[in-house]
């Protein structure tokens, strides 16, 4: 953290909880580590266990607090899970940040395929 962001404007989410999707990577990681320093208590979802645990790893040397959860958002247990792990281990939810980023292809796209490209030409 630099010298500018020191004080009370690097904890402008003090007490605040927020839930992460996507945070084995890009802006959902990013996002996780910078609402830990801005002391927000943090559950990061993703499904990649191996990211969860390096992140975990990170904001723990740095000092803040975060909880994991392995789920898939693409299925509403999961998401119903995920919530009441949060209530369970972080007391409360004030901030959620839907970021993961979800890519089905369509049906079509399988038979599209298969059929190939020179058919449609």
């Amino acid at each position: 953290m630099s010298a500018s962001e020191t004080g009370s404007a690097a904890q402008r989410l003090a007490g605040q909880v927020a839930v992460i999707t996507g945070t084995g990577s890009g802006i959902g990681r990013a996002m996780a580590v910078l609402f830990t320093r801005q002391g927000a208590a943090v559950a990061a979802v993703d499904l990649d266990a191996d990211r969860l645990e390096n992140l975990a790893q990170q904001i723990e040397a740095e000092g803040g607090r975060l909880a994991t959860v392995r789920v898939d958002v693409t299925r509403s247990e999961d998401c119903k899970t995920t919530v009441h792990r949060v209530l369970e281990d972080l007391g409360r939810l004030d901030i959620l940040c839907n970021n993961a980023g979800i890519i089905q292809r369509p049906r079509c796209w399988r038979s599209a395929k298969r059929t190939g490209i020179t058919t449609w030409l």
